[in-house]
């Protein structure tokens, strides 16, 4: 409480000397507070299309400061901002365009004794990015996706590739790739406040035209009898059905040397393979390992492309170097044939056999040979020439028919005859490689490298049923069962296309 004389006013002698006055009287409340900071809660919302973080004020008189710390891991910055104005208790990010970020508040006031010190308080905000949609027929691939409320700029990339910054809002068209590997495709969203590509945000996704079954593989084989595709690579045999669901495996160490030597018993209850350089057989129903025998070549670690089962006791091998007869019951060679034209490594789609067993032939860049199985006994040389062969293929429906991707053109060459019995006008003008048989339909598969395409093809009433765009090799693909099947693991159904 606080006294204050003053005098009167009056002028009376009193107040002249001094005995009369006026008593004015004041009264204070102190409240003595120890400092501290309140509850500090971080907040954060979508305002502008910017994402603004906000919390309590503290406007006390030992404030000191706030400090904001910000680690964004949709761009990998972390950064911070820092005032002494109390009421500035927000902050507006312009460089969040979704994902997460964290976010540490610090804030610095004076304590009791009058040093420094400072509270924590953590938050976190999240906005998914959601998925890529894909739209894709033979001509176009369209790539959408959900909008962001964000202020940004949208950039596209494909596969590995730079970014590119594209007009498009939820979604961009771009010519399709078709059949194949899948490819990585990126949509990406720069702030408009960015300060490089690395603040881009990219939502990703591997796409490919068809559908995924998931599992890669060398050979695949569709058994019509089985209702079944056996599936062969470097570290299994797997089996599914008719819709692509796995129901058998057989599992083995790396084997590169013979990842395409796949077949069948006559009667389909054994599948027949080569898995380091032994003859293996499996039960058809799961894959169980029935019989196992080393083959006797001249060659240690030979490059296997194919075996045929011809009976119950004898297998056709081709590799590198020869074709043999091999004897399943003894473990021996039977015969051996003479050695195949060409140096080094040969791709397995050189080495053919007709689908009853009779003849074998190679055919390469070096020429073609011809052999003939006498009494499953006897590889003997047929017919033999230095001509220039893509590849080649036997027809399934006419055993003795085999079709030569020649340099110019694609012939038919008669087996009964040895000889070329005509050139196969309609293939030869699709200028592209046969790959096989559809053994259900009986169309044909061609695959062309340099113009992407790939043909089935009715060959029996010569004529193109589809086309369609592919972004692989030649033989990364097999018709069977009418579906295109990519080595990657994906399948494409063509029914509604050539029915």
């Amino acid at each position: 409480v606080a006294n204050v004389y003053t005098r009167s006013g009056t002028g009376s002698l009193a107040d002249k000397s001094g005995y009369e006055g006026f008593l004015f009287s004041k009264e204070w409340v102190l409240i003595v507070e120890t400092p501290h900071v309140p509850k500090m809660a971080i907040s954060a919302k979508i305002e502008n299309g910017f994402l603004k973080f906000s919390w309590p004020v503290m406007d006390k008189p030992y404030f000191i400061s706030y400090e904001l710390h910000l680690t964004n891991t949709s761009n990998y910055h972390a950064y911070s901002s820092r005032t002494e104005d109390p009421s500035q208790s927000s902050f507006i990010d312009s460089s969040f365009v979704g994902g997460d970020i964290y976010a540490q508040l610090y804030t610095y006031y004076e304590n009791e004794f009058g040093n420094q010190t400072m509270n924590m308080t953590s938050f976190s905000y999240h906005y998914p990015l959601g998925p890529l949609y894909f739209e894709e027929d033979f001509d176009s691939l369209t790539i959408s996706w959900d909008r962001i409320p964000f202020q940004h700029t949208t950039y596209y990339r494909f596969h590995y590739g730079e970014a590119i910054p594209i007009e498009a809002d939820t979604s961009y068209r771009e010519k399709g790739l078709g059949l194949g590997s899948p490819r990585r495709y990126g949509v990406g969203f720069m702030p408009v406040k960015g300060r490089g590509d690395y603040d881009i945000f990219f939502t990703q996704e591997h796409h490919s035209m068809g559908v995924s079954h998931g599992i890669e593989h060398e050979n695949i084989v569709f058994n019509p009898s089985l209702k079944a595709y056996f599936l062969k690579d470097q570290r299994y045999i797997h089996k599914l059905d008719e819709a692509f669901k796995q129901t058998g495996s057989y599992e083995n160490s790396y084997d590169s040397y013979s990842a395409t030597a796949l077949d069948f018993s006559g009667d389909n209850q054994r599948v027949v393979s080569v898995i380091h350089q032994r003859l293996v057989q499996l039960g058809t129903t799961g894959l169980n390992e029935l019989d196992a025998k080393p083959i006797p070549l001249e060659e240690d670690n030979a490059r296997i492309r194919m075996v045929k089962n011809l009976n119950d006791e004898i297998c056709l091998v081709g590799y590198d170097s020869y074709f043999v007869l091999f004897n399943t019951n003894t473990s021996s060679l039977v015969d051996q044939s003479e050695m195949l034209k060409g140096y080094g490594v040969k791709s397995f789609y050189y080495f053919l056999t007709s689908g009853d067993g009779r003849y074998a032939a190679f055919c390469s860049t070096g020429g073609l040979m011809v052999f003939e199985i006498i009494d499953f006994k006897e590889l003997v040389l047929r017919y033999e020439d230095s001509a220039f062969y893509y590849n080649g293929i036997f027809d399934p429906h006419n055993p003795g028919h085999l079709i030569l991707n020649a340099k110019e053109n694609v012939l038919l060459f008669n087996c009964a005859s040895m000889s070329v019995e005509r050139e196969l006008t309609g293939l030869t003008a699709l200028n592209a490689n046969p790959v096989n048989f559809d053994p259900m339909t009986h169309y044909l598969l061609l695959a062309s490298f340099n113009q992407k395409k790939i043909f089935v093809y009715d060959y029996d009433q010569d004529e193109l049923k589809l086309e369609l765009p592919h972004h692989e090799t030649t033989f990364e693909f097999r018709l069977m069962n009418n579906y295109i099947i990519t080595d990657s693991g994906y399948h494409f159904d063509i029914t509604s296309y050539v029915d």
